[in-house]
């Protein structure tokens, strides 16, 4: 197994105390909703009480007597655009940002000081031009955000695309009454001169 693989932390560690990590855990309750953390972090050598220091994860508890993560969690090195300020929260399900399209980003108030993800407060969206904060309950929070059309700026494409096809379909038909009355006016002057011109040729021609 390589470092770029999930790992659990329970039967093996990170070696290079140096680089960035991916971590997860499973699916727990967080906020009123099953939610599956992932973020990324560096190893960080912690006391150990009486014994020597070790490196641990970040988000490691210390009850004063013993060291901690949640059952479970996984590592792995982390893969370009995962950096130290990518969360991810498996089983939220939220639209995309309305002016942008792109991905939103969620973050989090810990229940204390520097607690992990999976012991969150409330949650918070970031978005550009919005900053929807203190969400205590996730299913609001999803419900809340998601009450819009899904793509704004798609309907609004569809529909301009809708009034020009309209448009074109509208200026064809004007063109082609236009050619069809030019091709009528053509014709009647054609026969008109075709007959004028015969009747001349029956005057001139005498008659047997």
């Amino acid at each position: 197994m390589t470092d770029t693989e999930w790992t659990l932390w329970s039967e093996r560690r990170p070696e290079d105390t140096k680089a960035l990590y991916r971590w997860r855990i499973p699916a727990r309750m967080i906020c009123g909703m099953m939610l599956r953390p992932e973020w990324s972090a560096k190893l960080q050598y912690c006391g150990m009480g009486y014994g020597p220091s070790e490196w641990w994860p970040e988000y490691s508890r210390w009850d004063g007597y013993v060291r901690s993560v949640p059952d479970g969690m996984e590592w792995r090195l982390a893969r370009e655009g995962e950096d130290a300020e990518s969360i991810s929260w498996g089983g939220l399900d939220l639209l995309p940002c309305p002016h942008t399209g792109g991905a939103l980003k969620v973050t989090y108030r810990g229940r204390w000081l520097h607690a992990g993800p999976w012991d969150a407060e409330s949650l918070s969206i970031r978005a550009w031009m919005v900053n929807s904060c203190g969400w205590a309950d996730a299913n609001k929070m999803v419900a809340n955000w998601n009450r819009r059309p899904e793509t704004p700026a798609a309907d609004q494409t569809e529909a301009i695309a809708q009034a020009l096809e309209g448009e074109a379909a509208r200026l064809k038909d004007e063109a082609m009454g236009i050619h069809n009355s030019f091709m009528r006016d053509a014709t009647e002057r054609e026969a008109a001169a075709f007959f004028r011109a015969a009747g001349i040729a029956r005057i001139a021609t005498p008659s047997a």
